[in-house]
């Protein structure tokens, strides 16, 4: 029989198998119950965090210009019940907590911080230049650290003394993320282009790294870390290389993406951001390895809700485990997920995935066109076509026999609306890679 047959008919049968475990559970969510935020004027969720089985924050914005109302929510009760502790004009775009009592929330231009659990917030000193910051990491009361884009390069600073004055650190290449291991050990990168910075010495100076930047990041030791843009990477040597961690892939994927991932230890990763079809539905899956990333499986944890694209995650111990939606449709479990996980039955196992890269479109986001780049190294037929939210085909850019070698593709957005949208990549037929898009008008 064919190969890829046989990979198609496994796959089929391993979700009928799946979906019929499900229907024997007494809730039909497979170990998730599932949670919603209140609906708050249809505000968008902006982050999420937990931390303890109990207590969990979360912050609503769109990064639309608007005068209108986000908030910062609490729960005590697992998520089952949030409530507003504060509301303000313009967006909330982040939010995280030292411990249970000292957290911050990133509010525009502002930097609002809580001493007492979220019952008071006050604004903390920053620097007069800022436009709206892009991100925050503190590591102490006293140390933290901020992104923001400004005339003439994109800023990071660093205060010692609780804000009261701040360091420029850097300037320069474009950056809306942060993480800082420890005082010395920390990356800097961008989420939208190829930026990528280390520094081992708090800042002082930035190396600019070969690979892309990130998502999201950890690191458990100095050595050891994970982080993520659509793909999944881990190093050993203190991110000076990374080497990809293939997701499970399949002829049902909507997309295979790595947009958001939670430690429980240095085996035991949950990570979510890819979509898979079922029938006329599209359903966001959740991904786990328990082997530091070199194995990945994965699981559709709904059979109700039809919950899609899980973007914000958080795990606080092996057992309890939150997912959500930016739309505040969430799933919990207090049991650590389903015991049903689909293993990597991928149609790359019969493609060789260092034959073929399909790299992120740039600029992104765009308006209204942006640059596609491929690698082939055997002569293949080369197919890449643009899909919608709902997984609709928009386009085929690309349908040839193509030899060995490089190449791009211009995609225009002129005819189509502003969104999300997904480029994939078939080789031979078979859909080998897919990676997001976003077009803002």
């Amino acid at each position: 029989m064919d190969k890829n047959k046989l990979t198609t008919i496994i796959f089929y049968f391993s979700i009928l198998l799946f979906i019929i475990a499900f229907n024997f559970s007494d809730n039909g969510s497979g170990g998730w119950t599932q949670q919603s935020i209140p609906f708050l004027n249809n505000r968008k969720l902006a982050d999420i965090t937990f931390l303890d089985s109990l207590t969990g924050y979360a912050v609503t914005g769109d990064n639309i210009a608007s005068s209108d109302t986000d908030y910062v929510l609490k729960t005590t009760n697992a998520g089952n019940n949030w409530n507003i502790i504060l509301g303000k004009p313009r967006d909330f775009s982040k939010v995280m907590f030292l411990n249970l009592d000292t957290g911050y929330v990133l509010h525009g231009d502002e930097i609002l911080r809580t001493t007492n659990a979220g019952a008071i917030w006050n604004n903390i000193p920053v620097p007069s230049d800022n436009f709206g910051f892009s991100n925050i990491f503190p590591i102490s009361f006293d140390t933290m650290w901020i992104c923001y884009p400004y005339i003439g390069g994109n800023i990071i600073k660093r205060t010692t003394n609780a804000g009261i004055t701040w360091i420029t650190q850097y300037q320069g290449l474009s950056v809306d993320k942060l993480y800082m291991f420890n005082g010395n050990l920390g990356f800097a990168g961008s989420s939208q282009v190829p930026t990528f910075l280390k520094t081992t010495n708090s800042g002082v100076n930035w190396i600019l790294q070969t690979d892309n930047g990130f998502i999201d990041i950890y690191f458990s030791d100095t050595l050891t870390g994970w982080k993520a843009k659509g793909d999944m990477k881990k190093t050993t040597d203190g991110g000076n290389t990374w080497i990809d961690q293939p997701l499970p892939n399949g002829p049902n994927f909507t997309f295979s993406s790595m947009e958001a991932f939670s430690n429980v230890n240095q085996d035991t990763i949950w990570g979510s951001g890819g979509l898979i079809r079922l029938g006329n539905q599209r359903r966001g899956i959740l991904y786990r390895t328990t082997n530091g990333g070199n194995n990945w499986a994965y699981q559709i944890p709904d059979t109700s809700i039809n919950s899609i694209e899980y973007l914000y995650n958080s795990f606080i111990n092996k057992n309890n485990g939150w997912f959500y939606t930016n739309i505040r449709n969430g799933i919990h479990t207090t049991i650590g997920g389903d015991t049903n996980f689909i293993t990597n039955i991928n149609s790359n196992n019969f493609i060789n995935p260092d034959n073929y890269k399909l790299t992120q479109n740039f600029p992104n986001p765009f308006n209204p066109k942006t640059i596609i780049k491929y690698e082939i190294k055997k002569q293949s037929l080369v197919t890449i076509k643009v899909f919608n939210i709902l997984g609709v085909e928009i386009e085929t850019l690309v349908e040839s026999k193509q030899q060995p070698g490089s190449y791009k593709i211009e995609f225009d957005g002129s005819n189509i609306s502003s969104g999300v949208y997904f480029y994939s990549l078939y080789i031979d037929d078979i859909p080998v890679d897919t990676k997001k898009m976003i077009l803002i008008r």
